[in-house]
């Protein structure tokens, strides 16, 4: 699939994302998501957010709900609205922007040894 430039200052009521893209915020632009801001990738293909000039970030707030998973993004301004968190994806140079850590597993043993025997 192309890429694809976003310029101007525009708000979006639903602004959705699919997989297999790149996707290019005018530095310069401000971009509003009010209502929903959806950008789910998959592990294999993960959706690309990036700013027109590199290390200048583009600002992205997302006032609504969310789905964001598997999204690299880098030089991503989102101060201005709630926090992206980034379901296994990547983050560089972005502001308001998380990657929860993975829930980790402790021990060696399985449930069942470890609590019935």
């Amino acid at each position: 699939m192309a890429d694809q430039i976003i310029t101007g200052a525009t708000s979006f009521n639903i602004l959705t994302f699919i997989a297999t893209r790149t996707i290019s915020l005018a530095s310069s632009g401000n971009f509003v998501a009010v209502g929903s801001f959806n950008a789910i990738g998959s592990a294999n293909s993960l959706i690309v957010f990036r700013a027109t000039t590199s290390g200048q970030r583009g600002l992205l707030s997302v006032k609504g709900g969310q789905a964001v998973r598997f999204v690299d993004a880098t030089d991503i301004d989102s101060s201005q609205g709630t926090l992206v968190t980034n379901s296994a994806g990547f983050i560089s140079n972005t502001i308001n922007w998380e990657v929860p850590a993975s829930p980790s597993v402790s021990g060696a043993g399985n449930f069942f040894d470890e609590f019935f025997n």
